[in-house]
């Protein structure tokens, strides 16, 4: 098996922060989360094997008043794409829409969500889909 998930007699579909392998595809779903304002959520954090992934992370937000969002994806801890959502996420169809990373040998990558203003809790989550090389 690549890299590491679903144990033998595993379910192939599950919710956490790992990285799963179904032949030749991987995947992770976070499943939702909460957070408070300046807190950061962690939604995926996993160290890749020997392979070369090629994914796309969507990350979704349940905002619907006017709190500012940010959602970022580091690799080896280095931040290298965040966006940051003001006002409401779901009137910002963009925030749905999936990036496309290629993800290196031997790599910790981290998806993570924070809201920089406003009150009230809000619910966050991940997903990535991709394909081994």
């Amino acid at each position: 098996m690549l890299g590491g998930g679903n144990p033998a007699g595993g379910s192939p579909a599950t919710v956490s922060k790992n990285l799963n392998y179904v032949g030749d595809f991987c995947y992770a779903y976070s499943g939702i989360g909460t957070h408070d304002a300046g807190n950061v959520l962690n939604l995926l954090d996993f160290s890749t094997g020997a392979e070369t992934l090629v994914v796309f992370i969507t990350f979704d937000s349940g905002a619907t008043s006017s709190d500012n969002m940010s959602f970022s994806v580091l690799m080896n801890n280095e931040k290298v794409m965040e966006y940051v959502i003001t006002g409401a996420a779901d009137s910002d169809p963009s925030t749905k829409e999936p990036r496309q990373f290629v993800i290196p040998p031997f790599t910790r990558l981290k998806c993570n969500a924070q809201r920089t203003s406003g009150s009230d809790v809000q619910y966050s989550d991940c997903m990535l889909t991709g394909r081994i090389y």
